[in-house]
């Protein structure tokens, strides 16, 4: 469940594709299949709230495992859960 824009929205963890932090803001981006939502949140929370299918690759950013399609060999690292 995350609030954005004054909503209240429920995103099913499969329809997310990618978090980020936006730069320069206490806000991150979560990209889904069916849209942007800004929150205000850090990538540490967000984290927090995700199953096993999500993996922070960068100290700003989270991809959700289910959604890579490819990937450089070696390119792609994270700790057991």
């Amino acid at each position: 469940m995350i609030r954005s824009c004054g909503q209240e929205l429920r995103i099913p963890y499969k329809d997310i594709c990618m978090i980020e932090t936006e730069k320069g803001s206490h806000f991150s981006k979560i990209w889904c299949t069916f849209g942007e939502y800004s929150v205000r949140a850090s990538i540490q929370e967000l984290l927090r709230e995700l199953n096993q299918d999500f993996c922070q690759v960068r100290a700003s950013a989270i991809v959700n495992l289910t959604r890579i399609q490819t990937a450089e060999p070696g390119s792609l690292t994270c700790p057991a859960g």
